[in-house]
């Protein structure tokens, strides 16, 4: 998942003065260390009351409730004074390079 991780920190550094970036870091950096200690207890939990389905149906809800607060919640964090390419455009420049 290398380009959610680009993602995360590409928004996160848009959002973020540098203190704070640092701190927010930290955390996250907590977060995903603890985080497969938290799906295997999680994840066996599930197994023995609820079966496999049971593991299936909660990744698929909680993928379905951050997907809504993604979309919900989470602003434009790219600054106004960049520039927008149009996609055709880009691809046929990308075509046209001879180093690419």
């Amino acid at each position: 998942m290398p380009a959610g991780s680009v993602l995360v920190q590409t928004i996160l550094s848009d959002s973020c003065q540098l203190t704070a970036l640092a701190r927010v870091f930290s955390i996250i950096g907590v977060a995903i260390a603890l985080s497969p200690a938290f799906g295997l207890l999680s994840g066996g939990y599930l197994v023995s009351y609820y079966g496999h389905m049971g593991v299936f149906i909660a990744l698929s809800s909680f993928s379905i409730l951050l997907l809504v607060l993604t979309a919900i919640a989470l602003p434009q964090t790219r600054p106004e004074n960049t520039i927008g390419y149009i996609k055709l455009n880009l691809a046929v420049r990308m075509a046209r390079d001879s180093s690419f």
